[in-house]
């Protein structure tokens, strides 16, 4: 019994020790920035109508064949953000769309930007790409936050409602996609301008 009682206090020592050396980095160098901003509108942010907090952009099944050159794009599908329930204003408001992917991957641009958001799914050699509304290619990810201005919505003089359409595609920069699902996740933000 006196074994045991040992091994289990050697073995909390050693955990503790360890955990003394692995969780100190931790803390001493990492920060937290906390932003935020204080608006007279109180909108409500829907993605294709829908004011759910993780709502899902489904794109049609597409066969793996067409996918199968380096570079190749398939299954455009469109989807809207939109905000409504906004204080009606005597100007034009604009919110600003950030998106912050949370996997990137593909080739760099000539800036070091990134524009692919990297698939989770079963699905190989084949990733996601969202197209700005105004311009209709990829957005480019940057920064330490790997975020994105992508677009704005306006709401018009007196209205409480405006959206913007964004479309997204299946991508295979190196070509060869093999049957699967595909399955990228961003997260979105808005911010008043």
């Amino acid at each position: 019994m006196k074994n045991l009682m040992v091994v289990r206090a050697t073995s909390l020592f050693s955990l503790s020790s360890a955990l003394m050396f692995v969780v100190a980095p931790v803390y001493a160098d990492n920060k937290i920035y906390i932003s935020g901003e204080l608006t007279n509108q109180t909108c409500i942010l829907s993605v294709d109508g829908s004011a759910n907090g993780n709502p899902i952009v489904n794109l049609e099944p597409v066969h793996a064949s067409n996918l199968k050159d380096a570079g190749s794009t398939a299954g455009r599908t469109e989807f809207t953000l939109s905000v409504s329930g906004c204080i009606p204003s005597d100007d034009a408001m604009g919110f600003i769309v950030n998106l912050q992917p949370y996997h990137l991957t593909g080739p760099k641009n000539d800036l070091g930007y990134q524009s692919t958001i990297g698939n989770v799914g079963s699905a190989k050699n084949v990733d996601l790409h969202i197209l700005h509304p105004d311009f209709g290619r990829p957005i480019y990810y940057d920064g330490p936050n790997l975020s994105a201005n992508a677009g704005v919505i306006f709401v018009r003089p007196g209205e409480t409602a405006g959206k913007t359409n964004y479309s997204v595609e299946y991508v295979s920069h190196q070509g060869g996609a093999t049957p699967g699902t595909v399955i990228g996740a961003v997260q979105y933000s808005l911010q008043y301008q």
